[in-house]
């Protein structure tokens, strides 16, 4: 056509002319890059896109065409690297943290989880997170690095009864170690500890040398509210599972977009909210209402009470000051059953008793900031050191692929297999 780059074509001869030989090698042309730009489209957005067999099993039905696994990785490479951006050209050592979460992060208690993800992209790495856990029990992303040293720290359960099931065989210790981790007074600590160095001593040493503050809620000396595992930290990292082997802008933009629709999501949820306590508290104050039931409750001075359980039991309750000697009122700012039963005694509105920490206004308050999108025009290929302006490449790191241990299949041992395996069994 005139003047322009196209050709039109008028007529074709569809009649092969080449040999049968030589027509059936028409798979050889399906390179990596061919397969890899065909596929693209499958790699855009936040989908997974498809795996290696799944691309065998494509080429095959849609196209005729066999491929082995490894031309499907290499593949499934570069229609990672077409739709997502190269490793090389965007791999950074950064730091990210949200102006709307460091915002949100005044409204939460003061207990933050730190949890590492393994990248699996062409660099590996480590993304490094941190969260807390908003009012509704919910997880708050923070995504901070700063470490604060002189900071009480502590274990997570779930990880220490796995340990104590696997070195001491034992799963009656991972339930005791569990029931003594959670105890709120020191006498059930002691009780449940006893039966531990019974059954297993060296399990109690192990225990010892951990520290009881580093697991046991009574004898940490700040607050963990009813936050004893990682799971908050876990639950977060599994939400960008599929995102770990994406090039760091992407899997950041990942992070920022899943954020977005977090935060709008409960903005909403905190709009419809009826009452003053979040959804998930409110629950567990009608479950300690319905336990407080039948309680004998007795005034010692204003705002104190002993309150009697049906089976005999006294416990101390001091409204005033919020605290009851079950410990579970003051550790967690919910009230316990006893201080229920005591409150309804005065005439005093339960809701009064619950920690700010829990209501909706709180909730509202730490989703109030927008997370906005960036925009694709931003320039971030200037590195500034010290404010001077000067420009610096930042390369990757050196890496190497790790050398694959032989185990054997009989004896479980390294270094050799089953067919030279020389131990006695």
């Amino acid at each position: 056509m005139k003047n322009v780059d196209t050709y039109e074509i008028r007529k074709v001869e569809l009649q092969h002319t080449c040999s049968v030989d030589d027509r059936a090698g028409y798979a050889e042309q399906a390179t990596h890059s061919v397969i890899g730009e065909m596929l693209k489209s499958r790699f855009a957005g936040q989908g997974g896109g498809s795996h290696p067999q799944e691309i065998m099993q494509l080429m095959l039905g849609d196209h005729d065409v066999r491929i082995s696994y490894w031309k499907a990785w290499r593949s499934r490479e570069v229609a990672v690297e077409y739709a997502k951006g190269s490793f090389a050209t965007s791999f950074k050592y950064m730091f990210l943290a949200l102006g709307a979460c460091i915002s949100g992060l005044k409204h939460m208690r003061n207990v933050i989880i730190i949890d590492g993800a393994h990248l699996r992209g062409k660099y590996a790495g480590c993304l490094l997170t941190a969260s807390s856990q908003d009012g509704n029990y919910q997880v708050f992303p923070i995504d901070v690095a700063k470490v604060y040293p002189a900071a009480q720290h502590c274990a997570c359960i779930f990880h220490l009864k796995r340990n104590i099931r696997t070195y001491f065989k034992n799963k009656h210790l991972s339930y005791l170690v569990g029931k003594a981790a959670r105890a709120f007074q020191i006498s059930e600590f002691d009780g449940a500890f006893d039966k531990i160095k019974k059954i297993n001593a060296s399990c109690a040493e192990y225990l010892i040398e951990i520290g009881f503050e580093h697991w046991a809620r009574v004898h940490f000396t700040g607050k963990r509210y009813n936050i004893m595992t990682s799971n908050v930290a876990e639950t977060w990292n599994s939400v960008f599972r599929e995102a770990r082997e994406y090039p760091i802008t992407h899997l950041v933009e990942y992070i920022r977009s899943k954020l977005m629709n977090w935060y709008a999501e409960r903005r909403k949820v905190s709009q419809v909210c009826s009452g003053r306590l979040t959804p998930r508290v409110k629950e567990i104050v009608e479950e300690n209402f319905e336990v407080s039931g039948g309680m004998l409750v007795s005034q010692i001075n204003d705002l104190e009470f002993d309150v009697k359980e049906t089976y005999g039991s006294s416990y101390h309750v001091n409204l005033c000051t919020k605290s009851c000697t079950c410990f579970s009122f003051q550790s967690l700012l919910i009230p316990c059953p006893h201080a229920i039963a005591a409150a309804i005694k005065e005439k005093k509105s339960i809701e009064e008793f619950v920690s700010s920490f829990y209501t909706v206004a709180t909730l509202a308050s730490a989703y109030a900031d927008n997370i906005l999108p960036i925009s694709n025009n931003v320039n971030a290929s200037e590195v500034k050191i010290n404010g001077e302006g000067e420009e610096v490449a930042i390369f990757p790191p050196q890496m190497k692929t790790p050398r694959r241990r032989h185990v054997c299949s009989r004896c479980k041992g390294r270094g050799h297999n089953k067919a030279t395996c020389k131990i006695a069994i």
